[in-house]
């Protein structure tokens, strides 16, 4: 199942998106981005929580 993640969806004025079918890519690669982004270190809970199916 496809999983969706908005960077909006976790407070920051960010147009960054991330899409996957695999819950572990699509953790790395929101985790990725928040840490050289915003520098902040999301959890996969965290990503999981922000998480839609699509």
């Amino acid at each position: 199942m496809t999983k969706h993640v908005n960077c909006r969806d976790a407070g920051f004025d960010c147009s960054f998106e991330a899409e996957a079918d695999d819950d572990d890519e699509l953790v790395h690669e929101v985790q990725e981005h928040a840490k050289k982004a915003h520098d902040a270190d999301f959890t996969r809970e965290d990503v999981m929580g922000l998480a839609v199916s699509v």
